[in-house]
């Protein structure tokens, strides 16, 4: 089947064969990075990554064999640990989340270039195999990676459709997913396993090293264009496909020039891009806001931190039915973020010698 698209295409074989594993690599990367984003785990794709090459290197020692099946079985399982071990990490007591991620990711690292030195059995040399998984190349594309590639990108597109809502709670709103009973650490689970599969994926086009590019830059380009997370998924997978077909040919043509490296450089030019032009976050956008007046022209923080929390006080004794909080008896002065506002109630009328305030039934002496 993989042929038979492969004919479809112009160019010759390596060509489409280069274009077709970079497209894929780069739209599941991208889709599945706007999650990790958007959950502030960025560094965990990192990690994920890093963590891969011992699992691979220890498959090819282990087995004998280099078949990418068995290459990408052993960064799969090596992946999935890393993904637990900064949990496990975390409730020693000092250990920070970041802290147990670096850990993971330095000694996963230094643990592959170890094994990398060690000669496999019956005389083979590891080494002349599995170094191009650290920055990846382009030229040593083989089938069986674009069918790995097509199998990974269609089970992360199956899971994200059918999980996407209980996706959607996890990361926008953990809370209130347990409290409507959705299995958190499932679900958790399922996501460092898609990540962990993607990551997988593009190991032998972009490298253990600058694998964290195809998730995050796809994410971060996308962001300045919508603020909604269907169309930012869809863009950055676009995205993702983009710049990983246009690395993936800078690397073939250009000589000594490895995939990863050309790859990221092209996600960064395009960060950039979207960043002057996107119409919600970039320079051209807050320009033409500007103008308009929708915002003012020194920036800010962000809009979150631009209230008044004294709106947010509860009534006073003093004054039950003041929505603000404030006492009647003097008015309440707010400074928040170089705002002066002042809430006070409206004078109460005052009494004159006609009038006389009644705060309980009128005694008998006044009575006619």
């Amino acid at each position: 089947m993989i042929e038979q698209l492969l004919a479809m295409f112009p160019g010759s074989h390596t060509t489409n064969v280069v274009v077709l594993a970079a497209g894929l690599i780069g739209a599941a990367g991208g889709a599945l990075g706007c999650l990790a984003v958007l959950r502030r785990q960025a560094l965990m794709g990192d990690v994920l990554a890093h963590a891969a090459l011992p699992g691979l290197v220890l498959a090819a020692l282990l087995t004998g064999s280099r078949s990418p099946a068995i290459l990408a079985l052993g960064a799969l399982v090596a992946g999935i640990i890393a993904a637990l071990l900064p949990r496990l990490l975390t409730r020693v007591r000092g250990v920070r989340e970041d802290s147990a991620l670096a850990i993971v990711l330095s000694g996963s690292f230094g643990l592959g270039l170890l094994l990398l030195s060690i000669p496999g059995p019956r005389g083979t040399d590891v080494r002349a195999g599995l170094e191009r998984y650290l920055l990846g190349q382009a030229g040593s594309t083989l089938i069986s990676d674009v069918e790995l590639a097509a199998y990974g990108g269609l089970i992360v597109a199956l899971a994200l459709l059918l999980f996407w809502k209980e996706l959607k709670l996890l990361v926008f709103d953990r809370e209130s997913a347990a409290v409507q009973g959705y299995p958190i650490r499932r679900l958790d689970a399922l996501f460092s396993g898609l990540l962990a599969a993607s990551i997988v994926m593009g190991l032998s086009m972009v490298g253990v090293v600058l694998m964290t590019a195809v998730l995050v830059a796809p994410a971060v380009a996308a962001r300045p264009f919508t603020n909604r997370l269907g169309p930012m998924v869809i863009l950055a997978a676009i995205i993702g496909s983009a710049g990983g077909v246009s690395g993936a040919l800078i690397s073939g043509q250009v000589e000594r020039v490895p995939t990863g490296p050309a790859v990221a450089l092209v996600l960064a030019l395009i960060v950039v891009v979207a960043y002057l032009i996107g119409p919600r976050g970039g320079w051209l956008g807050r320009a033409k806001a500007r103008r308009r007046g929708v915002f003012p022209a020194i920036p800010g923080p962000p809009a979150r931190e631009w209230r008044d929390y004294s709106l947010q006080l509860p009534p006073t004794p003093q004054d039950p039915d003041c929505g603000l909080g404030v006492p009647t008896s003097s008015p309440h002065s707010s400074t928040h973020r170089g705002f002066d506002r002042t809430w006070a109630r409206a004078e109460e009328p005052q009494e004159t010698e006609g009038t006389q305030r009644r705060t309980g039934p009128p005694s008998p002496e006044a009575s006619p």
